[in-house]
């Protein structure tokens, strides 16, 4: 896959190489979440949620560096959420614009903002919000 410098390695990081008293190399980004997650709730995880945006190479390489580890399945359930967009543009802590999601669940005839046929395929459109999967 892209980024990988082997076709058998993980993917520890896309970003530069960076210098430690032990030599170049890339930081843990993966091995530290898999470290925390085993530590404080132990494996398997019941639930492990996040963004589509990480299914690869994150929770890829987490499964992979966790059940080596274990011998053990890592998370019984994935749940993956999509992005909000702004105009186009995924909504994120780097927003310029600060933007409040509520008007999307509060559209006139509907009790909630999300209903069955949406959650199936979850896209919520509006002039200037839409949440994809």
């Amino acid at each position: 896959a892209e980024g990988r410098e082997h076709y058998v390695g993980t993917v520890l990081s896309a970003h530069n190489l960076y210098g430690s008293w032990w030599g170049e190399g890339r930081p843990g980004w993966h091995t530290e979440c898999v470290v925390m997650s085993m530590d404080i709730l132990g494996v398997p995880l019941d639930i492990h949620a996040g963004g589509n945006d990480l299914i690869f190479p994150h929770h890829e390489n987490e499964i992979a560096q966790a059940e080596a580890a274990t011998g053990k399945t890592f998370a019984r359930i994935w749940l993956h959420n999509g992005m909000l967009t702004v105009r186009g543009e995924k909504m994120a802590k780097s927003f310029t614009v600060p933007q409040t999601a509520s008007f999307p669940m509060s559209r006139p005839g509907k009790k909630s903002g999300l209903t069955t046929k949406e959650m199936a395929n979850p896209t919520i459109r509006h002039p200037k919000v839409t949440l994809a999967s």
